[in-house]
């Protein structure tokens, strides 16, 4: 992109007005450790599992400190922000919200998208080529889910004194007692597709969902440092990423 520069975001600010983001298979039990694993209804049908970092407008967040997340449990697609994946047919390039804040035109903007010679910096040749995994990653997950879906394990979140919500979420967690009525091939689909893996990165994340619908504040997270979306002491955010797709390609 000739003629402009851009600049890493310091904070996940952009998460207060996106919230709810879709994740991979592969991220789903890192995660989890610090975000409620949900599953939404996708736009093109069927359901697809997501992160969220609050539930209500204005509620309790998951967000630290200055919109701070420790770097290793950011979802992907909102640690690549302000670069997105745009999908053409089967395939996906990646592209930059040109909107977000953080595109200048020359020469303000702290990073170039490009060398001198028109190569892409390394950082982003890596989100470059991580891309189509990451984009499988996310296919992975969708395929597991329709598994979890096919055998009625998914419940719509309702509204109620059980939850303290005035009105239903457009999300769903999974039934465990439905779950623990499959047998045989069931069982073994749930296995060999994945959706055993993601079942469990939901079920083990849900305490985080309890926070979020019936406390009126997070509790207080370690700040990250200076750049969260990048790095952190827990480990950086592309290392992270990195880690997850090496794992499952070793499946």
């Amino acid at each position: 992109m000739r003629g402009f520069r851009w600049s890493r975001p310091q904070s996940l600010a952009h998460l207060r007005n996106r919230p709810i983001q879709s994740v991979g298979l592969a991220e789903a039990a890192r995660l989890a450790a610090c975000l409620p694993i949900l599953f939404s209804r996708s736009t093109g049908g069927g359901f697809a599992p997501v992160a969220a970092v609050s539930l209500v407008n204005g509620g309790a967040t998951r967000l630290g400190p200055g919109d701070s997340l420790p770097a290793r449990y950011i979802p992907t697609l909102a640690g690549i922000y302000p670069f997105l994946p745009v999908l053409k047919g089967d395939t996906a390039a990646l592209g930059v919200d040109m909107a977000s804040g953080h595109v200048f035109a020359a020469p303000d903007g702290d990073e170039a998208f490009g060398e001198t010679d028109g190569t892409p910096t390394p950082y982003i040749a890596t989100l470059r080529d991580a891309l189509p995994r990451v984009i499988a990653d996310h296919k992975r997950a969708v395929r597991a889910v329709a598994i979890l879906e096919k055998h009625g394990a998914l419940t719509p979140i309702r509204a109620g004194a059980k939850t303290g919500l005035n009105a239903p979420l457009p999300l769903f967690s999974a039934n465990p007692d439905k779950v623990a009525r499959l047998t045989g091939a069931a069982l073994e689909e749930l296995w060999t597709s994945g959706a055993a893996q993601l079942l469990h990165a939901h079920l083990m994340s849900l305490n985080h969902l309890h926070d979020l619908l019936r406390k009126p504040v997070v509790p207080s997270m370690r700040p990250a440092q200076e750049a969260p979306v990048v790095d952190d002491e827990d480990g950086g955010f592309l290392d992270a990423l990195m880690g997850d797709l090496a794992r499952e390609d070793g499946q």
